[in-house]
Order: C-alpha cells, then structure tokens, then sequence
C-alpha cells in the first residue's frame, strides 16, 4: 500500500478518533490527554493510537484503564464512519515523550553552567 495512502488513513483514524475523546473522554477526566500519533499496519486490520496523558499516575492508569475497557465502543464508532474494507483493531500505547522532554528541559534548566 502506498505510503500517501497510509498517512491518509492514519490521519482519518486520528480524526474520528479525536472527535470521540472530545465528546467522551476528556469530560470525563481531569488531566490532560492527547492522541499524540495513530500507526495503521499495511494491511488495515490493526491500528496503534498512541495516548500521551499530562497527570498524575493514578490519572494515566484510569484513562488507559477507561479506554483498554471501552476498546470495542471505540472500534465500534470507527466501524461505522470509515468507508473501508476493514475496520481496523485498536491497540492503545502510553505515549511519555511529552514528560521525557519535560524532564530533559528541567534538567537543562537546572544545569550550573559557570558563565565565562
């Protein structure tokens, strides 16, 4: 499959799965929680949402545990708005480059670097 045609389908995937959070998950969950990137596999039956989620870790566990356990609620939406042959599986992946970098930054920022 055409790569032009996979970043198509990522991005559609990304989109109905953004509108979903919006009605349902981010109501419902008092910290901060982006669909950071979707990777579709070639043959379209499987999809990794990567989920970045700024909070506690009491917080991250409830939004993965919330969406591990509304998985087929989440399939289900895509189900009926892709036009595809298949519907791809969702696999949810913690996404933590927002918190590396963070820390990174915090630690150069804290750096006593003598000035000349």
């Amino acid at each position: 499959m055409s790569k032009d045609r996979m970043r198509s389908v990522d991005a559609t995937v990304k989109k109905e799965l953004a509108n979903m959070f919006s009605k349902d998950l981010f109501p419902s969950f008092s910290c901060l929680i982006t669909l950071a990137d979707v990777k579709t596999s070639p043959d379209l039956k499987h999809c990794k949402v990567y989920v970045s989620i700024l909070g506690s870790n009491k917080q991250k566990h409830e939004v993965m545990d919330y969406l591990e356990k509304n998985k087929m609620e989440y399939y289900g939406h895509l189900g009926r708005r892709l036009r595809m042959k298949y519907t791809p599986m969702i696999a949810w992946v913690f996404d933590d480059t927002a918190e590396k970098a963070d820390k990174i930054t915090n630690l150069i920022d804290n750096l006593d670097i003598p000035e000349e």
